[in-house]
């Protein structure tokens, strides 16, 4: 009977044992679902912030350009020294992207690349050449 007490005992703690794992193995599940369940809201805030962040930047963009062809027509005034430097600054940069697009297109119509000089033409010496 003995032995019949410890089979039962044994078996009575392996089932709790079982049991125990069971709802720890449960438990890590259920916390991560949750966190995958709050990460994923997270996620969808921060792409509508995204996109909202975006539509501003566009906006102001925009706003910014229609100020811009405003004041340089004279249909605006805005009598602020900053105004005046951004003004100036935009100018320039517009000048300065029209000059890199007139050298890119140099370079991308280009017949080829420049000859290469014949050796000893410009009376440099190459360290290879020398015996």
């Amino acid at each position: 009977m003995k032995m019949d007490e410890e089979k039962s005992k044994n078996s009575s703690n392996n089932n709790n044992k079982e049991k125990e794992w069971k709802a720890k193995v449960y438990e890590v599940f259920q916390t991560c679902q949750d966190e995958i369940k709050k990460t994923t809201v997270m996620g969808k805030k921060m792409l509508s912030a995204s996109k909202t962040n975006s539509c501003l930047h566009e906006s102001y963009e925009e706003l910014g350009r229609m100020a811009f062809e405003d004041l340089a027509a004279s249909k605006l005034s805005w009598d602020n020294p900053k105004v005046a430097s951004m003004l100036k600054k935009i100018e320039q940069c517009h000048q300065e992207l029209r000059l890199i697009e007139n050298e890119m297109n140099k370079v991308k119509f280009a017949s080829g690349p420049e000859p290469i000089a014949p050796k000893g033409s410009d009376n440099t010496t190459n360290d290879n050449d020398k015996s």
